[in-house]
């Protein structure tokens, strides 16, 4: 198949959604892993692009771009929502529908990248947000691609995220700052959790740990605040719920390890808080999570230890990246390829 335009799966189609306008929805059970939206960009700028004259470069590339499209296409661009205030000029509508195109399948995680690329695709604009979606987009040059991350089931709605990979993803004000231009409240399962009483007193005891950041502390003063930290971090684990992670864990983590080496410390210690940073149920939030891979690597070199298993674990992850390439590849066109290299 080439996938000049567009890409929707047979299973899917957009239906009224309460309260949200219009979102897609599964006509049939899906299966996790399954494809189903190829969506090109109609206009796109890249990272490097990023200028004062954005806005003129915008308008430019949508009015050159929009007389290319097929007519259903035009025409679906033209039915998208331009905003609270209901303007319609094409401006307007690639600032309420246009994505950040992280995290990209073709490239390796790059935190210094300061800006993201932005990008407007049609059909991806059709779907309904959720903190926890039940489907993961990955980029690939001017295309999106979205998968099923769970099985859907018939009749339910289909949620991507419109603030994953965000570096304020778990902090409740975050990301509520990033979505306000969508909705005045998000009312999913991490936003709920996060307002309850029990999950605000867990985040206020790790706050603790990083106020101690900018003190000058003992190494007694230390060694306990750390035991407090693994002891903050065993009883959210104990919770057995997946959705349970904290903001600033990892930074946490980071600040006793940078302070706690070269002070003759059992290295085991050392390990222990590297692993209680990198909270196992982030990932079911972050698809592709190389990076953090890596930054595990950099904690275990820094201690001359056996870099294997994170080897293991960041290759595991090259090839899961890969793989998704692979997958379209194989049962959507060769013709990929070409964006991949």
């Amino acid at each position: 198949m080439k996938c000049d335009y567009d890409f929707i799966h047979e299973n899917i189609e957009i239906r009224p959604s309460p309260g949200k306008g219009r979102g897609f929805f599964a006509k049939q059970t899906i299966q996790k892993d399954t494809l189903i939206v190829i969506s090109k960009a109609i206009v796109i700028i890249y990272a490097d692009q990023h200028s004062s004259n954005e806005i003129q470069f915008i308008e430019k590339q949508l009015a050159k771009n929009i007389k290319t499209y097929p007519a259903e296409h035009v025409q679906a661009y033209n039915d998208l929502y331009g905003g609270p205030y209901g303007k319609r000029d094409l401006v307007s509508k690639f600032n309420y529908n246009s994505c950040r195109c992280y995290p990209r399948l073709d490239v390796l995680y790059n935190p210094a990248q300061k800006s993201p690329d932005i990008g407007l695709f049609t059909y991806l604009s059709y779907f309904n947000h959720s903190c926890v979606p039940n489907c993961t987009k990955y980029f690939i040059k001017d295309h999106v691609y979205i998968r099923v991350n769970k099985t859907i089931n018939a009749d339910e709605e289909i949620f991507i995220s419109y603030v994953a990979n965000e570096r304020n993803f778990f902090n409740l004000q975050g990301r509520a700052s990033s979505l306000q231009k969508y909705f005045s409240k998000c009312a999913c399962e991490l936003c709920s959790l996060q307002e309850t009483d029990r999950y605000k007193q867990y985040q206020i005891n790790l706050d603790h740990h990083l106020k101690l950041i900018n003190q000058k502390l003992t190494l007694e003063e230390l060694l306990l605040n750390c035991e407090k930290f693994f002891e903050l971090r065993n009883a959210v684990l104990a919770l057995n719920n997946p959705l349970f992670v904290l903001d600033g864990e990892m930074q946490a983590a980071e600040f006793y390890f940078e302070k706690l080496n070269n002070q003759n410390i059992d290295v085991q210690l050392l390990i222990k808080i590297i692993k209680s940073g990198f909270n196992e149920n982030a990932h079911i939030f972050f698809k592709p999570d190389g990076f953090n891979v890596a930054k595990q690597m950099h904690y275990f070199k820094l201690l001359n230890l056996d870099q294997s298993k994170c080897r293991e674990e960041l290759e595991e992850f090259e090839m899961n990246r890969y793989g998704q390439v692979e997958h379209i590849e194989a049962r959507y066109g060769k013709n990929l390829s070409k964006w991949t290299k």
